[in-house]
């Protein structure tokens, strides 16, 4: 007795007509007939009445039937539960703090639904880490900016990201749309003090410095901890001054909004940089590529996420 023949009688019985069964179970008549007639010899037993007109059940056929359902219910079930303890394949990536409001977490989650057996897994990191973490293969993926020790790595464009303004809801400049560079002109602005070169932050700590001549920079992390995403939210929230920003994807407290900068002829380069392809490397970066492959006109489904323009970079490497 086969699983096949199983599934075939119960087609048979919901059905009761024997073209319309086979069509469903991909089969010719035929053939769909003698596995129907095998399996009622190996039963010694005939489940079906037949005639030119009409196919019934007989009293046995019906009882078989019931018996066939839950036992093939019962097996799916155990195929459903040992592939629930079978842990999923992973995609690690690893992010700074500061890129997680910007557009490659759509990418990360347009990902995730194109490809629901893969955890995808971010890992917040620091620029100057990601390199040691994909050498080391704690890490598949890691999303920097350019310029950045490349060697021994691959590299492919992602995104460009505008800088923002966060500031406090109450704020002023918050009931405005855009933000210009003029009116940061006697802000105190927060900035993250680094002594790195690679990373988000040496970006936007430059990005402070040129924001305007008259705008005061209160250093950060310059003898604290180095202050975190909400760290810097809740000083905003509390007045202390407005912080220069990357993305406008950021999920907010109601305290603080964002708004774009004008002004600054300044952008931060997104890479996807990998040490060792793989399957889901491979497909991370053909999801980029079908996003920027879109026809004007397309619309977002689920499996993709919105599309976005990308300036041509070029990728300097340093020793």
């Amino acid at each position: 007795m086969k699983i096949r023949q199983l599934r075939s009688v119960i087609v048979l019985a919901d059905v009761l007509n024997f073209t319309k069964a086979a069509e469903r179970c991909n089969l010719g008549q035929p053939a769909f007939s003698r596995l129907v007639a095998e399996l009622e010899d190996e039963l010694h037993t005939r489940l079906f009445h037949r005639d030119k007109r009409h196919v019934t059940l007989t009293p046995e056929g019906a009882e078989f039937i019931a018996a066939a359902r839950a036992a093939l219910h019962e097996l799916d079930n155990g195929v459903k539960r040992l592939h629930a303890k079978r842990p999923l394949p992973e995609f690690r990536v690893a992010l700074e703090e500061s890129a997680y409001g910007t557009l490659v977490v759509e990418l990360l989650r347009a990902f995730r639904r194109r490809y629901p057996n893969v955890r995808v897994l971010p890992q917040s990191v620091h620029a100057e880490h990601g390199r040691a973490a994909l050498l080391t293969g704690q890490v598949d993926l890691s999303v920097t900016t350019l310029p950045a020790n490349l060697t021994d790595l691959h590299v492919a464009s992602l995104v460009t990201e505008p800088l923002t303004v966060l500031v406090a809801r109450d704020h002023r400049l918050a009931a405005q749309d855009v933000i210009s560079t003029e009116d940061l002109a006697g802000e105190t602005l927060l900035a993250i003090h680094t002594e790195h070169v690679d990373g988000l932050l040496p970006h936007l700590a430059r990005a402070a410095r040129a924001a305007h001549p008259d705008a005061r920079i209160r250093w950060l992390g310059q003898r604290e901890p180095t202050p975190g995403v909400h760290d810097i939210r809740r000083l905003v929230a509390s007045g202390l001054g407005l912080h220069l920003n990357v993305g406008s994807a950021h999920p907010l407290p109601g305290k603080v909004v964002l708004r774009p900068l004008t002004g600054l002829d300044m952008h931060v380069e997104l890479v996807a940089v990998w040490h060792l392809h793989s399957p889901n490397v491979d497909r991370f970066l053909d999801l980029v590529t079908a996003v920027r492959t879109d026809p004007p006109g397309h619309e977002n489904t689920a499996a993709s996420p919105p599309r976005f323009h990308d300036r041509p970079v070029t990728y300097p490497t340093r020793a």
